[in-house]
């Protein structure tokens, strides 16, 4: 049990290799290799992610999508939605009211996963609640 005293080395977290888009497990550390090809993937979000499964509604290019909260943290959010990866730099309107978060968000990444699921990172530019953090 000794080694699982240290939990930030041991967080489990979802990557998405940017050389081969496959998803993965990763566990602890800011740096790793994808499982399926080892490219390097670094994680460039800067903060604790908060994980959860709130569902909403999105505003995708003038038709609501329901969509799910991955995880977020002060400065993004990762949400999975069905239908096509959105374009990366599109900007949408955020208000996922169970997370008090109402922002302008723009996407950085966006990748097809199996099926009809895409899942896309947002980074937030524009707090309308300039106390919003993560908990």
């Amino acid at each position: 049990m000794a080694q699982f005293n240290d939990c930030q080395d041991n967080k489990v977290a979802i990557r998405v290799c940017p050389k081969c888009a496959r998803a993965f497990y990763a566990l602890g550390g800011d740096s790793v290799a994808c499982n399926f090809c080892g490219a390097p993937v670094v994680d460039r979000r800067g903060g604790d992610r908060v994980r959860t499964k709130v569902r909403f509604l999105v505003n995708m290019i003038d038709h609501l999508v329901p969509a799910k909260v991955e995880d977020y943290s002060s400065r993004g959010v990762m949400l999975a939605y069905s239908g096509k990866p959105l374009d990366i730099d599109s900007i949408v309107d955020l208000d996922i009211s169970e997370l008090a978060i109402k922002v302008k968000a723009r996407a950085v990444w966006s990748r097809a996963m199996k099926g009809n699921v895409s899942y896309t990172g947002f980074k937030f530019i524009q707090f309308e609640k300039e106390r919003f953090f993560a908990q």
